[in-house]
Formats: C-alpha cells, sequence, structure tokens
C-alpha cells in the first residue's frame, strides 16, 4: 500500500512543471525499495550554500531564493485533474535540503518523494521526516494530521528565519525534544539572534497580539487557525512586496511597514 501510494504521488508530482520546481522524470520501485529520477540541477542545495557561508548571508539573497522556491511550491499547489479539480499537493517535507540552487543564482524546490495528496487526507508515516529534519516539521504532520498548504508555508518561515540568523529555531538536543520546541517554543525576533538581519524581518514573525508565539501555528488552537496564511501566494505576495521594495542589501526593509504580522501571524496591510 506505501509503495502504491508512493507512486501514484510521485506520479502527479511528475506533472509538476515550472522553472522554480524540479522535474520529477520517473518513478519506479526495484526490490521493494521506491525510487525517484529527478531533473538534473547543476548547483548546490541551500543547505549547503549556508553551511558554506555561517557569517555571509546577505538577506537581499536569502529572500530571493526563497521567493523562487515559494513560486515552486506555488504551482505544486495548483496542480489539477484532468478536469480542472485541485489536487491537493502538499510538500510535506520543505527544508534548506530540498531547496536547490542552481548556479544561475535562482531557487527551485526539490523533492516531491514525500508529498502528499491532501483530498486523501492520510498520511502514511506522520514521524517520517522527524527523523531527519525534526526541526522544519510542521505541526500537522508531527500531530498525524491531513496537510494543507499552510503546512508548507510554516517549513518554508522556518526556513527563512535559520536562513536569515544562522540559527536553528527549533533546535533541541534530540529529535524528540526539538519537535516539542516545534509544538511549544516562543519565536524570538531574528534581529536579536544570530547575524541580526535586519529588523524588518522580525514582523513576519510577530503573532497578532505583539508576542512572538507559535499559537497561530498549531493545529489543534481552533482560535487561531485562520491567523495562518491559506496559501503559498499570501506569502510571497507579502514577502515579495518586502524584496522588490528594497533593492540594497543597506535599505532592506527600511520603507515597508506592515500593520500585522507576516509569516506566522495574520495576512498583513502596508501602512
Amino acid at each position: 500500500a506505501a509503495e502504491r501510494a508512493f507512486l501514484r504521488e510521485s506520479y502527479v508530482a511528475s506533472r509538476l512543471h515550472h522553472p522554480n520546481a524540479v522535474a520529477v522524470v520517473d518513478a519506479a520501485v526495484h526490490a521493494r525499495q521506491p525510487y525517484l529520477v529527478l531533473e538534473y540541477v547543476e548547483g548546490c542545495s541551500l543547505a549547503t550554500l549556508l553551511h558554506r557561508n555561517p557569517e555571509a548571508r546577505p538577506p537581499e539573497l536569502i529572500v530571493a531564493i526563497v521567493i523562487d522556491a515559494l513560486e515552486g511550491l506555488a504551482a505544486a499547489h495548483a496542480l489539477t485533474d484532468a478536469d480542472g479539480r485541485p489536487l491537493g499537493l502538499v510538500h510535506g517535507d520543505v527544508s534548506p535540503e530540498n531547496v536547490l540552487v542552481g548556479g544561475d543564482g535562482s531557487g527551485r524546490i526539490s523533492d516531491f518523494g514525500v508529498s502528499r495528496l491532501g483530498r486523501s487526507g492520510a498520511i502514511d508515516d506522520p514521524y517520517e521526516p522527524v527523523l531527519s529534519r525534526p526541526g522544519y516539521v510542521p505541526p500537522e504532520r508531527a500531530l498525524g494530521r491531513s496537510l494543507t498548504p499552510k503546512a508548507d508555508v510554516f517549513s518554508m518561515g522556518v526556513v527563512l528565519w535559520n536562513a536569515l540568523t544562522g540559527h536553528e529555531l527549533f533546535l533541541g538536543a534530540s529529535a524528540e525534544e526539538t519537535l516539542h520546541n516545534v509544538l511549544s517554543a516562543r519565536v524570538p525576533p531574528p534581529s536579536t539572534v544570530g547575524l541580526h538581519p535586519p529588523a524588518c524581518f522580525d514582523a513576519l514573525c510577530l503573532a497578532p497580539d505583539g508576542m512572538l508565539d507559535l499559537v497561530p501555528w498549531i493545529p489543534l488552537a481552533e482560535d487561531h487557525r485562520e491567523e495562518r496564511y491559506k496559501c503559498v501566494d499570501e506569502f510571497l505576495r507579502d514577502l515579495g512586496r518586502l524584496y522588490e521594495a528594497t533593492p540594497s542589501y543597506e535599505h532592506f526593509g527600511k520603507e515597508v511597514h506592515f500593520t500585522t504580522p507576516i509569516v506566522f501571524g495574520g495576512p498583513p496591510t502596508q501602512e
């Protein structure tokens, strides 16, 4: 059953054709081991790029890569079947390892091998990503719940926070502790951590009550469920607005002000 689900969902992912998404060329099972054949990208992963540059991380470059990856995710979420009905494809394992940066500097979302079809609502193994990348696991997946595009927005928000600060937001001494942090930790303003990125990114993390709190992320918190972005397009719109208004590192974010949070809170409006 798991192999059939892998092939079915990998086949759906193979329908994705977008310049910011690494194409699935083929999917098969050999000796009971499923495998994917992916489009070749000359470059490296965002994880490798960040590892090689632990202190030199210009925010405008990081944001550009994240925007590219979000464009690919948006295309994946928008996939439809032959009758034009949304397929509800969710990546489910967004992390720096799964964002490839080509020689041209553009970002591409990769590895839809663990993607899920949202309409099925089923998660074969909700703990699988916890073992390798627990700090990027969305709360829904950790709790064994069905995934929506909000899960990918969550994970990409963590990618952005970690890349900008040089720290891992939820890192604990073990996978279990890291997962506990995902579900309960409070988020410090990125401008106060590590590489101290521009303070404009603090607004990307604030919860609606002005506190840096993860309550809006947790699907069990029904009162806050609607405060999260409903889709990648909303995240992309506001991050793009920030990027376009700040052409240079020295002035990054200084001319853009939001009255409500962006990444971890509700839909923002510009003053």
